[in-house]
């Protein structure tokens, strides 16, 4: 399993900053100095997506809107999107943020809204105002405010280019659904090809797995000997743990490290290898977040990391976009160049 090598926990104590770090995902050996992110050259291990083509909606009052005809199929959500052009984001976060590319455009500001469904009617929870977009393209995001999405709650958003300040029939916009779910009622898809997927990442050196290389090969074994409900659970329960237990490291690490951050005392290769360990936790909570469907979680984490790990994130938008199909048209191809680019 590929891994960083260096220590960490024992700095942490003796900075001042321990906090309690899970053993089995903290226990690494020591590396005297570690100055840059590692390139990985992979990740073919993300399972696939349905890949569909996005929806996206133009108003007619105003001739062109204010994308390029030709550049408007580029103005899509970096998530996936299912057979009925359907864009959809699950989380665990309390704070995701949604990320998309953005075209040149004319427009005189973006909003973004997320509405709580509720029977017949939606109850607007969240919106805000993105100005200066006029003539920027490239990838974008916002983050939505602390737990403004509940556990058991569904929930659909747009995003609308305001072309005219008036005129609000040429607007553009984007739509889709989201969910935040309750980690420790998650449970892997039994989809064969998924667990096809999983039990080679997990005994695969290119994986980002953490887990001992026993309990690792235990549960890849398990999956390739069966895949009845029990067999499934036992796996998903496992794993879950180990995905429960990485987030709440990963936090402490980032609080750890904003403390660190503003300490002039701490030495500065110190600061980058726990910046590099916060990478590989991010690389690992990617692919675990794929494996459970939280894929607003996966492309928030390598969109944030994708000028560290620019592999890994074109290789998570070739999983989200179907360049590789040739029924599709080129636009595929060029929103990946673009994204990878961003």
């Amino acid at each position: 399993m590929n891994k960083l090598n260096f220590s960490w926990q024992s700095f942490l104590i003796l900075a001042g900053f321990g906090v309690g770090l899970n053993p089995a995902i903290a226990a690494i050996p020591h590396q005297a100095e570690m100055t840059a992110f590692p390139e990985a050259t992979h990740l073919s291990l993300f399972p696939e997506t349905d890949r569909g083509q996005p929806g996206s909606t133009a108003g007619g009052g105003k001739r062109g809107g204010c994308i390029n005809r030709e550049t408007k199929v580029l103005f899509r959500p970096v998530l996936p999107v299912n057979a009925q052009g359907e864009v959809t984001a699950s989380t665990v976060s309390t704070d995701l943020n949604f990320w998309w590319y953005m075209p040149e455009n004319d427009a005189v500001r973006a909003e973004f809204s997320v509405f709580a469904q509720n029977n017949d009617t939606d109850a607007l929870v969240h919106y805000q105002v993105i100005n200066d977009i006029n003539q920027k393209s490239g990838l974008m995001n916002v983050e939505l405010p602390n737990n403004t999405l509940k556990t058991g709650q569904a929930y659909w958003w747009d995003l609308t280019l305001a072309c005219d300040e008036i005129d609000r029939s040429a607007d553009i916009y984007l739509f889709g659904s989201v969910e935040r779910q309750n980690i420790s009622q998650m449970m892997l898809p039994n989809e064969p090809a998924l667990l096809d997927t999983l039990a080679t990442a997990l005994v695969s050196n290119d994986s980002y797995f953490s887990l001992a290389a026993s309990e690792a090969q235990e549960l890849s074994t398990a999956l390739g000997s069966s895949r009845d409900a029990t067999t499934v659970k036992m796996v998903s329960d496992r794993l879950l743990n180990h995905f429960n237990a990485l987030r709440n490291d990963y936090a402490k690490l980032n609080q750890s490290l904003a403390k660190a951050q503003q300490n002039p005392g701490i030495n500065q290769a110190e600061i980058q290898a726990l910046e590099a360990q916060r990478g590989e936790m991010v690389l690992e909570l990617a692919q675990l977040s794929a494996f459970y469907g939280v894929w607003g979680d996966t492309v928030d984490f390598l969109a944030e990391y994708r000028d560290e790990y620019p592999s890994d994130w074109l290789s998570l938008l070739e999983a989200l976009f179907p360049a590789d199909d040739p029924s599709t048209v080129e636009e595929e191809d060029l929103i990946i160049r673009l994204l990878s680019k961003s």
